[in-house]
């Protein structure tokens, strides 16, 4: 009963902790932070499409070798 009682407190907290950081730092950096998170996301991507790539790659070969 005690640990259920205290969990949403901790996680009210958590959220004004964070709600009350955010827009400073969005403030302050909206730049750096936008393109840092793009150059995530492409790299991110690009090297799931480099993973795509390769495994039809070696799908297509084991298809060749089959046939």
């Amino acid at each position: 009963k005690r640990s259920s009682d205290l969990r949403p407190l901790e996680r009210g907290e958590g959220l004004r902790l964070t709600g009350e950081c955010l827009p400073r730092r969005a403030v302050r950096r909206s730049r750096p932070v936008t393109t840092g998170i793009r150059a995530q996301t492409l790299f991110n991507l690009g090297k799931r499409l480099e993973s795509r790539c390769r495994s039809s790659r070696r799908l297509a070969a084991v298809e060749e070798n089959v046939m």
